[in-house]
Parts: structure tokens; C-alpha cells; sequence
């Protein structure tokens, strides 16, 4: 075998490494919050205008560059505090861009490509050398009403209100963390998280 063989070899067993460590998650920093209220009128409209829950920022310390998932997986639930409402799951979505000079470069949210994201599903991320992204998280309640009551017919107009009615009923969004919940189950629901694990989750206030 002469030269050209080892070298070749070489090369492809760098080109390994390399790829090994990329996947790794070291390097990486993530910071998050969530946050502590929303409006009932955002609520609401969440379906055409999704409610802002959580944002992280990623940076990238690392000398490669990295693709990694996120870890965390969340289901976002309505929750009455009084119990008349049983809850309702919420749909989550999430979006990422780039963040240059500690501004991030979202486009209007009308514009915002959304990734689907359940309980049984992780979301990659892919971060340049030394790059930042922040990633955020929106929530879109399952009832809503899209247009003004006054461009309604009677009809509709009686059952929007009644929609309204009944969503005036939740106090609270919950943020439950899936990750240490019993592996025995590919799909959580808000009706059958354990309920430590409400007890331990985020809470957003919903302001009416």
C-alpha cells in the first residue's frame, strides 16, 4: 500500500472525528425564561397571532459547528383553577433565528416559519462557530374566534359568545416539562400528567 492509501485513510478518519464531536452537545450554552402573563384578548386571537411562552438564547462557544436537539419537551395546558372547565391542551410551535450583536433577526410574526413540536418530538438546532440563536416558543389555543363579533350572522354570533364565555373560565396556562416523567408512554396529555408534574410546572397567568 503506498502513501496515498494511509493518507486517504487519514483524512477519512478525521473527517469522522470530527463529525463525532460536532454532534456532541459541548460548547453549547442555553439560557431561558418564560413569561409570567398573558392577556385574555391574546388568548383568544392566539390562533392568527400565536401567544409569545418562552424564549432561549443559544450560543455556540465551540470551534465547530454544531447541530443539536433540544432536550426539553413540553405540552402546554388552559387550566381553571376553580375546576369547572376540565383542561385544554394547547398546540405549541416553534420558531428560531439567528441572533447577531445581541439583536435577533425575526421577521414579523406573520411571516414566522413554525415548526411542529408535540410531546414525542425534538426540535434540532444548528449553530455556526461562535453563533447565537434564540429559539421561541408560541402557544395557539384550540377555541378562538377570528373575526369581530359584529361581522358575524346571529347564529354565529350567539356561538362565539358563548366561546367566550367559556374561555373567560381559565385562569392560568401550565408549562409541564415532559423530561423524568416515567418512560412507559410515547404521548402525554393534560389529562393524564401525573400530578407532580403539574405541580412542578411553569404557570402563566392569563389577565382578563
Amino acid at each position: 500500500m503506498d502513501w496515498k492509501f494511509y493518507a486517504a485513510m487519514a483524512c477519512f478518519s478525521i473527517a469522522l472525528i470530527l463529525a463525532a464531536i460536532s454532534a456532541l452537545p459541548i460548547g453549547i450554552i442555553g439560557e431561558g425564561k418564560s413569561v409570567s402573563e398573558v392577556s385574555f384578548q391574546a388568548l383568544l386571537e392566539s390562533n392568527e397571532k400565536p401567544i409569545l411562552a418562552k424564549e432561549t438564547n443559544f450560543e455556540n462557544q465551540f470551534f465547530l459547528p454544531r447541530k443539536f436537539e433540544i432536550a426539553e419537551r413540553y405540552i402546554a395546558c388552559l387550566n381553571d383553577l376553580q375546576g369547572v372547565n376540565q383542561k385544554e391542551q394547547m398546540q405549541i410551535k416553534y420558531a428560531q433565528a439567528e441572533l447577531k450583536d445581541g439583536m435577533n433577526n425575526f421577521p414579523s410574526i406573520d411571516q414566522f416559519f413554525f415548526v411542529d413540536y408535540n410531546s414525542v418530538s425534538k426540535m434540532s438546532v444548528e449553530l455556526g462557530a461562535g453563533k447565537k440563536k434564540q429559539v421561541k416558543m408560541f402557544l395557539l389555543a384550540n377555541q378562538f374566534y377570528a373575526k369581530p363579533v359584529t361581522a358575524m350572522s346571529e347564529t354565529q354570533k350567539n356561538e362565539t359568545l358563548n366561546q367566550i364565555e367559556y374561555m373567560k373560565r381559565f385562569d392560568e396556562i401550565i408549562l409541564i416539562n415532559l423530561e423524568g416523567l416515567p418512560k412507559d408512554r410515547e404521548y402525554y396529555s393534560c389529562f393524564d400528567v401525573p400530578i407532580d408534574a403539574f405541580e412542578k410546572a411553569e404557570k402563566i397567568k392569563i389577565t382578563k
